[in-house]
């Protein structure tokens, strides 16, 4: 395994000099005029085995692209932590690359309001979008299986949450203190609901629960003092 650090866009200046045949000096030049439109982002990472880890970010611009190829080697999970407590990206964009997000990933990225998760994700990780407290709407991937613990608790914003089919188990405060979700359906594949998973979601009025849940935990809806329409299907074994 090694570590690293890459600039996303960086062009090879040398190649562009020499191809336009500018002297030494003005090479130079070329390169302080290009130099600010090309730095567009730095990340650091490591490689294994062929594949990159994404561990953090070091630029300062606040809309990301990440790469999907660098080294001649595919981007393929962000890594525990990577993006933790930046409080200026607003945007993300994630190859499709990526198959997973890491614990705590993206936690405490106070100003992220612009996110979209590709198909090609199979797993996010505990906490990974905790206190993302601008991100308003999310649509997890049709890969994923578990939505885990603390996932998206405290997203403040949030008011749209997709689920798909494919999740089977809603772990333990994963969308807990989501304060303005009005609405969620939790689709036919959930078996699982974990405890506090929808725990003080204050605004939520309405929830449709799938005909395979077997098991609702403790406090599961606790503190959603507004949620009047709600049917209990009657595989809920575990209540």
């Amino acid at each position: 395994m090694k570590a690293n650090a890459f600039l996303a866009g960086v062009t090879d200046f040398n190649r562009i000099a020499g191809c336009l045949r500018i002297p030494g000096a003005e090479r130079i030049m070329l390169l302080l005029l290009v130099l600010p439109l090309a730095v567009q982002a730095q990340f650091t990472f490591t490689t294994n085995n062929g594949e990159i880890t994404i561990t953090g970010y070091t630029g300062s611009p606040t809309v990301l692209n990440i790469p999907g190829m660098t080294n001649s080697c595919s981007v393929t999970r962000i890594g525990n932590q990577a993006f933790l407590n930046n409080i200026t990206v607003t945007g993300v964009t994630i190859p499709n690359s990526v198959t997973s997000i890491g614990d705590w990933a993206f936690s405490s990225c106070s100003s992220l309001t612009n996110f979209t998760l590709p198909n090609s994700i199979t797993n996010i990780g505990m906490g990974a979008f905790c206190f993302c407290t601008s991100l308003t709407s999310v649509t997890i991937p049709s890969g994923v299986t578990c939505i885990e613990t603390n996932a998206f608790i405290s997203c403040h914003s949030l008011t749209n949450v997709t689920i798909p089919d494919s999740v089977i188990n809603i772990l333990d405060g994963a969308f807990n203190n989501c304060f303005d979700l009005p609405r969620v359906t939790i689709p036919n594949g959930v078996t699982n609901i974990g405890s506090g998973a929808f725990y003080c979601c204050s605004s939520l009025t309405n929830v449709v629960v799938g005909d395979k849940v077997a098991r609702i935990g403790e406090k599961a809806f606790f503190m959603c003092r507004n949620l009047t329409d709600v049917t209990i299907p009657s595989s809920v074994i575990d209540l």
